[in-house]
Formats: structure tokens, sequence, C-alpha cells
């Protein structure tokens, strides 16, 4: 029964992709690093769509380039969202290059927002919502960016 479900899961998603992805308003990524465990493991799978709303909700997972390394997406968690920007961590701050590193990013700069994870079979489904990145770690990594030392 899991099987079968699974199964049109991944029909459902795979048709959605196909017609969407030529328009760029689907994609999909893989995740390579640990920044977001236990939510996203090396080797995940996701379709993203392109962001709409002018400015990300707490607790949406992105992908955004990295302001650091151009050459690079990150997928983070909106931590916090105001008219200074976006704050965005890991769910694993031990291994995340996040805002602690390099401050808030523009709404504007985040322009994928995760959908759903299609692989491995076993984690198909939405994203927890949240995982510990409430407005005490995010006061905090906010005090600590870069841009907002004296």
């Amino acid at each position: 029964m899991v099987a079968g479900l699974v199964a049109r899961l991944l029909a459902v998603a795979a048709g959605a992709a196909a017609i969407t992805l030529a328009t760029r308003e689907l994609d999909a990524v893989a995740v390579r690093g640990r920044s977001m465990a236990p939510a996203l493991l090396p080797g995940d799978r996701l379709i993203i769509r392109r962001r709409r709303r002018s400015r990300p909700r707490v607790g949406d997972v992105v992908v955004v380039r990295d302001p650091q390394r151009p050459d690079r997406e990150l997928i983070k968690r909106v931590a916090a969202a105001d008219r200074d920007g976006v704050t965005l961590l890991g769910d694993n701050p031990a291994g995340s290059t996040d805002a602690r590193e390099f401050g808030p990013v523009a709404a504007r700069d985040v322009r994928w927002e995760v959908v759903l994870r299609y692989w491995p079979p076993a984690r198909v489904g939405a994203l927890p919502s949240s995982i510990s990145t409430g407005s005490d770690s995010a006061a905090h990594a906010l005090s600590r960016s870069p841009s907002r030392q004296p």
C-alpha cells in the first residue's frame, strides 16, 4: 500500500515537473551537504518553485545563491523576514554556512522555495515547517552577522 502511494506521488510530481520545468516555474535540486539535517539529508531530491511573494515566511525552506560564493546555491530555512532582509539559517548550526556568517540577504535574492522532497521514496513529501529556528536564534544570528558588526 505504501509503495503504491509513493508511486502515485512520484507520478504526480513528475507530471507537474515536466509541464512546468519548461517555463522555469519548477526545478529539481539535490541536497549535497548536512546543513539542513535532520530535515534534509545528502542525496535527498527536491522540487522547488519560483517564489512569487514579496517576502518569504518564517519556516519556509528556500534556495538562495551563496552571498560568499555566487557559483553555488544554498538551501536554508527562513528564521526571520523583515524590511532589513531575510535571515537564513541551517537546521544543523554546526554544519551550516548561513546568516551567522554572511548576515541577512535581500528578500529579492530568495528566488526559490522548496515544494516537496521526491527522493528517497521513504522520505517523500512536504518538509517540516520548523526545526528550532525560532526568534531567539534568529535574533542571535542577526546580532552576530558581519553586516551588523560595528
